[in-house]
């Protein structure tokens, strides 16, 4: 089994989006300070964009914040930054990656060029509250040629009427989300499964850890629908090298499938290009022999596979999985993993 790392992550989930990206260091977000303090320059290192039903999305990152917002329309014009619904323009900043959001409650975007489908202007947020009156300041900002993608979401419901995310990557279509809910589709109840530190909120964000029996609903058929809502299944094996494939092969598809927001510092290779969004959600590990991986969320996350396998040892069940970390562009298949142990479960449509 590969050996464990143990890392420490906080994350923040962006609900909209949008952005820029980096064109003169020396103008590009130059004051970036919260309160009284001042945290330093800002240079823009990865931005994406995409389009989804609510408008279009540019996204900037860096080490110490990251930005987004969302334009309803590709128009040329002025654009308002407010703490209203997606379509007024609602913008989060993740700092430092500490687990705090700040919502702008004032600010500008400036659209002055939208041709070939990219975007060009300059913006300013003249403050932001984290709720404890700490201000975000934010100015001199700009973006140009950011090219627009076609990535465009959709969303399923569980039996919970809890939503998620769903995207097209190739010829399939993932849910953009982890998992949560409790209650299979016949209405049954999922067992052992599992929060961070027993946290409702994280868990809303990250999503629940499945043991693998959870996860198929304890059925050792390939592609079996197990905890995912009806007309998706939990990918196999074959599925996920599918997706891998896709985005280029195992060196490089880790960087394809992670947030840009969710992972700790260096987050290698990401820039979420397949806006799969893969969280650095950990996972929950029971087995008395490694305690202290129990409830860990870090540098790694793991997806379970519907694909049951003894390579390992004959006399240990174990599965299928995928592992994306934090330092590396790359993803991991591995039959290694013992079915006892509790990971995310990403679903598939039929």
């Amino acid at each position: 089994m590969r050996k464990f790392r143990f890392f420490v992550i906080v994350i923040l989930v962006l609900v909209s989006a949008g952005g820029c990206k980096k064109n003169d260091p020396a103008n590009d977000l130059p004051q970036l300070t919260i309160g009284t303090r001042y945290l330093g320059n800002f240079t823009p290192d990865a931005s994406i964009s995409y389009k989804r039903p609510e408008g279009y999305i540019v996204q900037l990152s860096s080490d110490t914040i990251t930005f987004t917002i969302l334009l309803t329309e590709l128009n040329a014009g002025n654009y308002s930054i407010t703490n209203g619904s997606l379509s007024a323009g609602k913008a989060l900043f993740n700092i430092d990656f500490k687990q705090s959001s700040y919502s702008a409650s004032s600010g500008a975007v400036t659209i002055t060029d939208t041709s070939k489908n990219s975007l060009s202007g300059i913006y300013s947020v003249s403050s932001a509250s984290k709720g404890s009156g700490d201000l975000l300041t934010i100015s001199k900002g700009k973006f140009t040629g950011v090219q627009i993608g076609s990535f465009v979401y959709s969303s399923v419901e569980d039996y919970e009427h809890n939503q998620y995310k769903t995207v097209e990557i190739g010829t399939q279509t993932w849910m953009s989300q982890n998992l949560k809910s409790r209650i299979y589709a016949n209405g049954d109840s999922i067992k052992e499964v599992y929060r961070y530190s027993d946290s409702d909120s994280l868990a809303n964000i990250y999503g629940l850890y499945y043991i693998w029996n959870s996860a198929t609903n304890n059925s050792s058929v390939e592609m079996s629908q197990g905890a995912c809502p009806v007309g998706w299944h939990l990918p196999s094996n074959g599925e996920w090298q599918q997706l891998l494939n896709y985005l280029g092969g195992e060196t490089v598809a880790g960087g394809k499938l992670k947030s840009l927001v969710s992972w700790d510092i260096p987050n290698v290779g990401a820039d979420n290009s397949s806006s799969f969004s893969a969280l650095g959600a950990g996972m929950h590990n029971p087995i008395a022999e490694y305690p202290d991986l129990s409830e860990r969320m870090g540098y790694q996350t793991y997806f379970w596979s519907s694909t049951f396998d003894t390579t390992y040892d004959n006399n240990i069940s174990t599965a299928w999985s995928i592992e994306i970390d934090n330092p590396s562009k790359g993803v991991l298949r591995s039959p290694f993993f013992w079915t006892t142990m509790g990971f995310s479960v990403r679903c598939i449509k039929n």
